[in-house]
């Protein structure tokens, strides 16, 4: 449930946390985060796939073949979505003494990752500064545009950080001002452009019915991405805890 007193919006419940340590794979939960007066915290942002020198960020999430998680040791895992012959779980970690990943054995990260992808493709340290913005969805906008697809999405593939409850699908959009989460205070900036999900790439249930204009509103964006959520910086340290 949320209030608003002026422009704030305060008192919102927390569906999902979830941190995105590989730029490009789907995310990790998390029971709690904690927040700096800046964007993410930077021990969350580790690493980005690079394929024939691009980000492969804006291709459909749903066709990566990788699934990323934590060891016992804290270091990342990353694992093929379906079993392949001589691909076990590939464990890396991030050396403070250099710029990039497992500094000792990158050609062995490259010939694993490329074969997997079936072109070259790298592993690089992100840079972290300016600061990252957190990216806010409500579950009820998640959920209106899962339920019109033959294959639901997840906020994981979504690539956000925060899912809050709202009373309804969009309401984010038309916040103004400041949010306030878990006493954390945020201040709003842009809508999200997910790339990463297009629209003529999705799986649909059915053609767009004319009654379903709330969820053609938000299919503005360039490419035909979906345009809807947040972005938040910080203004404060604080944690934020799951319901």
């Amino acid at each position: 449930m949320s209030t608003t007193a002026g422009n704030v919006i305060s008192d919102l419940d927390v569906l999902g946390l979830f941190v995105h340590p590989v730029l490009e794979l789907g995310g990790i939960s998390l029971d709690k985060m904690t927040f700096g007066n800046s964007g993410l915290p930077k021990e969350h942002l580790l690493f980005s796939i690079l394929c024939d020198g691009k980000s492969i960020a804006t291709e459909v999430l749903a066709t990566a073949p990788l699934i990323v998680s934590r060891g016992q040791n804290g270091e990342l895992l990353l694992t093929p979505q379906q079993e392949r012959k001589g691909f076990g779980p590939l464990a890396i970690t991030k050396s403070t003494n250099s710029k990039g990943p497992d500094a000792a054995r990158p050609q062995e990260i490259t010939e694993w990752l490329s074969e997997l992808y079936g072109r070259r493709c790298t592993l690089q340290a992100m840079k972290t500064s300016p600061p990252v913005p957190i990216a806010l969805v409500s579950y009820a906008s998640l959920l209106t545009v899962s339920e019109a697809l033959t294959t639901p999405l997840t906020a994981e593939m979504l690539g956000v950080n925060l899912v809050v409850q709202t009373e309804s699908a969009f309401a984010e959009a038309s916040w103004n001002g400041h949010i306030v989460i878990d006493k954390v205070p945020f201040r709003l900036g842009d809508a999200i452009s997910f790339q990463n999900i297009q629209a003529e790439a999705l799986p649909w249930k059915h053609e767009l019915r004319p009654e379903q204009q709330d969820l053609r509103t938000y299919l503005a964006g360039a490419g035909g991405a979906f345009v809807f959520g947040r972005f938040l910086t910080a203004t404060a340290e604080g944690v934020i805890t799951r319901f």
